[in-house]
């Protein structure tokens, strides 16, 4: 199963993991006056602003910053599955076979 698609709101931020509330506060009153649409007329600013005003107010709360933390580290450790090389596969067991992204499946 794959993990759920989230987005790096430290990223959107631009802090570390390790940060504290206070340290999140900071950098988000940064990017406020960065990007707030009265000093910035750049296209997208305001799209930066949406953003970081959501990553703080999830990564403010201590409950919703360690679910994120859990699904950011099982995001981190997922791999994708991968097909075997065809040099890995013994033909003799191919035949009548189906190729899934897990790899061979019996057919019944």
């Amino acid at each position: 199963m794959n993990a759920p698609a989230i987005p790096d709101y430290y990223a959107v931020l631009g802090v570390a993991r390790t940060v504290t509330t206070d340290e999140i506060k900071w950098a988000y009153r940064k990017i406020v006056q960065k990007w707030h649409p009265d000093r910035c007329k750049a296209p997208g600013a305001s799209d930066r602003l949406v953003a970081a005003r959501r990553a703080y107010e999830l990564l403010s709360d201590a409950e919703t910053r360690r679910s994120i933390d859990v699904l950011l580290a099982v995001k981190e450790r997922s791999v994708e599955p991968r097909l075997p090389h065809p040099d890995e596969v013994d033909r003799r067991t191919m035949r009548g076979n189906v190729l899934t992204t897990h790899g061979w499946l019996a057919r019944e």
